[in-house]
């Protein structure tokens, strides 16, 4: 059929060939390759299709029923022709028309009256049991009379047999008696030991409330070493920060400051959690601080090298034998006017994540086999590794709270699986990245309790 030529042509079709294809051209001379046609199937799909170079259409499995294939076109100067219409209808198939309906109507009444005739034959069979079975029962029921019989003679001589025992039962029932003096004896210096145990429990209560305001108070010395919302906007921009402390206050936190043109951010996973993971984490703080402000090391390599010494210096770690530390990722950021960044990484135990705009791998940077705080008789080293990355580029940098984290069959997380999540939701905003991040986190421990302190940063460079 030719778009811009109106038609009425009418088809009837039978339910066989209810799949057709339409060719349809238009007769402009001008640059016709460039021309457009839009195309409507009326009682099948009432919305015109887009704008479209192609000059067939297929309709394939149409239900019975009255149909209007309309077609137009549009030149390259948006000249649109007159729609051109097709009518046909499609006959429905043999099995719904009415013959074929009063076909099932007698079927199906054949098949009740067959049913009510195999029911009455089923009845008068049942009948005929059930006077069987009535008769076999009456039999029954006089063999249990006679049995009933002779167990009420044989009840006879137990109830004889009962009142001997009954006898013997009020003996036991005085010496009872006796006993349960003796009992309320016993119960009157119980309730006694109830009453210092109470005392007991409410001097452990006081000391438990005194203790557990002591650690509230922790909560906020801790909370005042970790960087506001608005310092964190000033200084990384775009960013996500996942805390969640096990406890009321955490051995994990986070550091973020800024020397000249250089940001400095880490998180850092104190040994332990709670208390003593608190205290270790106020003691990283301030090493870091003098480290970065006073010593002015900027160099993440420099810095983590630096925080080992003296942290064993600080914990008297030679004097105690006693092995506390920390595992770091640490990263440096030095923005440009260009489209770079520059980018230098040092880990200690811990790796640094990062996904590329444009890519979806999720890139590995693994950190040095070494933990802070912790001596190694081969002598191991931090060592940093320089990035040069688009902006545009996340950071990742966490503890190993997240992946180790079990559900109720005692399987965790798993790193690879937080590495999946992340690469699947890379290119999304920060703040939605962290919703899903805590969706599947809650959803994975349902019914479990948290193991360990959970901390996890996103950076958008």
């Amino acid at each position: 059929m030719y778009a811009g030529y109106q038609t009425a042509t009418a088809s009837t079709l039978p339910y066989t060939h209810n799949s057709l294809t339409f060719d349809y051209a238009a007769l402009y001379f001008n640059f016709t390759d460039k021309t457009q046609y839009s195309y409507q199937l009326a009682g099948y799909k009432n919305d015109w299709s887009k704008w479209t170079n192609k000059t067939q259409k297929e309709y394939t499995n149409l239900p019975e029923g009255n149909y209007v294939f309309k077609v137009k076109s549009r030149n390259i100067y948006g000249v649109e022709s007159v729609v051109a219409t097709y009518n046909f209808k499609v006959l429905p198939p043999w099995y719904r028309t009415w013959w074929a309906r009063v076909l099932y109507v007698a079927a199906a009444l054949l098949v009740l009256y067959g049913g009510i005739k195999i029911y009455t034959m089923r009845l008068r069979q049942q009948k005929a049991m059930l006077e069987q079975k009535v008769a076999e029962r009456t039999q029954e029921v006089v063999k249990q009379k006679e049995k009933i019989e002779a167990q009420h003679e044989v009840l006879q001589q137990k109830s004889e047999e009962i009142t001997t025992q009954n006898e013997a039962l009020q003996q036991k029932s005085n010496e009872i008696i006796a006993q349960n003096e003796e009992l309320f004896q016993q119960s009157e210096e119980i309730m006694a030991q109830r009453d210092a145990i109470e005392m007991s429990n409410k001097a452990l209560n006081k000391q438990n409330y005194q203790i557990t305001q002591s650690i509230k108070s922790a909560e906020t010395i801790q909370a005042a070493i970790l960087p506001f919302e608005d310092r964190l906007q000033t200084l990384i921009g775009e960013h996500f920060v996942l805390f969640r402390p096990r406890d009321v206050v955490s051995g994990d936190f986070y550091y973020i400051e800024q020397v000249g043109n250089v940001t400095i951010a880490a998180a850092i996973d104190c040994t332990g959690h709670g208390v003593p993971g608190a205290f270790m984490s106020l003691i990283g703080y301030a090493l870091l601080n003098d480290i970065i402000y006073a010593q002015q090391k900027t160099n993440p390599a420099q810095i983590l090298e630096t925080l080992r010494q003296e942290l064993r210096n600080a914990l008297k770690q030679e004097q105690t034998g006693k092995q506390h530390g920390m595992d770091v990722a640490m990263v440096t950021i030095e923005r440009s006017h260009d489209h770079q960044v520059t980018v230098h990484f040092a880990g200690a135990k811990r790796p640094l994540w990062y996904a590329v705009p444009e890519n979806d791998q999720l890139q590995v940077v693994k950190g040095s086999n070494v933990s802070i705080g912790i001596d190694y008789v081969e002598g191991r080293n931090i060592t940093s590794q320089q990035l040069l990355l688009d902006k545009g580029t996340v950071l990742y940098l966490g503890s190993d709270g997240f992946a180790d984290q079990n559900n109720t069959k005692r399987k965790k997380f798993s790193g690879r699986r937080l590495r999946e999540l992340l690469a699947q939701n890379r290119a999304l905003p920060l703040a939605e990245q962290q919703q899903l991040l805590e969706q599947a986190l809650d959803e994975f421990m349902v019914d479990t309790e948290q193991r360990d302190d959970i901390l996890l940063m996103g950076i958008k460079l």
